[in-house]
């Protein structure tokens, strides 16, 4: 399956160097990525209000189902040090019930940036 994520500059950034080797995505409801993706599956990188930039593949992904703060800080704990994320990123979404954590893998830019046509503000569309 082909997906289309929405990161901000700092953290394209982060993928492209090798900084960044996993993102996650919290939340209260089950919202996408969470459910549909999978191992193998091709995320294409968008900047938040602009071009599509890159993709990369998803080695491995792991979910999470109705989390509490205990679950929650010991995904922070093992996982940050590949996510990348700052204390207000952990702050803002200390209440999260659903996680997905994707392993990135295979990061490339395209050859040339171009435009996706979206008008919604979903951080993440499977296409």
């Amino acid at each position: 399956m082909k997906h289309l994520a929405i990161f901000d500059k700092k953290t394209i950034q982060k993928i492209f160097s090798g900084k960044k080797t996993m993102d996650i995505r919290l939340s209260r409801r089950k919202v996408l990525p969470f459910g549909h993706i999978s191992s193998g599956d091709k995320i294409l990188i968008k900047e938040t209000g602009g071009k599509v930039l890159g993709e990369f593949n998803a080695a491995r992904v792991i979910s999470y189902d109705n989390l509490d703060s205990i679950q929650l800080e010991k995904v922070k704990r093992d996982y940050n040090r590949f996510i990348k994320m700052d204390s207000l990123f952990w702050h803002e979404r200390e209440d999260s019930k659903y996680g997905t954590i994707i392993f990135i893998d295979k990061v490339q830019p395209v050859l040339i940036p171009m435009f996706f046509k979206k008008r919604d503000r979903r951080p993440w569309m499977v296409l």
